[in-house]
């Protein structure tokens, strides 16, 4: 169902597994036991969203507030995030690695919306280390010809500056 074609059966496919990793998680909270379904498919399912990411089905100059294949999914991404913290880092760095420096607005997008939504889970000091070393280059986003990049990078920042500002206040 995430793979279709309709962008609501889409949506509504990322929204069930956002639903079962926030349910497991409060499970967690709570010391409730927890069968942990997100860790058995963590891998199938990042690829899911990373597929998923890339469904941009609007065009650089509309706007992207219908809940499609790829909001969705960096929904999901962010509530996997909170679940499983450091276990997501290393592949969701190497995705946006893959595409940040894309000539395809979309895969820059994508990218720009993996890292953003990763910022709330891992460990501040292991979060930290990464985003030092691309500092620069994500600041250069920001003249991004593409108004879409530069809208992504502008909530990046933001999800940093909420979730790790010392990186950004630091030399």
């Amino acid at each position: 169902a995430a793979n279709s074609d309709s962008n609501k059966v889409g949506a509504q496919a990322f929204e069930f597994w956002t639903t079962l990793a926030e349910d497991e998680q409060n499970r967690k909270v709570k010391g409730l036991p927890c069968k942990d379904y997100m860790a058995a498919c963590k891998t199938d399912l990042l690829q899911l969203i990373f597929s998923g990411l890339l469904k941009i089905t609007f065009e650089e100059d509309e706007d992207d507030d219908e809940w499609g294949h790829a909001l969705s999914a960096a929904c999901c991404l962010q509530r996997l995030s909170v679940l499983m913290g450091n276990e997501l880092m290393d592949p969701v760095v190497s995705y946006v690695a893959m595409h940040i420096q894309s000539q395809d607005w979309k895969e820059k997008y994508a990218s720009l919306m993996a890292l953003g939504s990763i910022t709330e889970g891992p460990d501040k000091t292991k979060f930290s280390l990464v985003i030092v070393q691309a500092l620069q280059n994500l600041l250069a986003m920001f003249q991004d010809p593409n108004g879409k990049v530069r809208e992504a990078i502008s909530w990046v920042m933001s999800r940093i500056s909420e979730h790790h500002a010392e990186v950004l206040l630091s030399p």
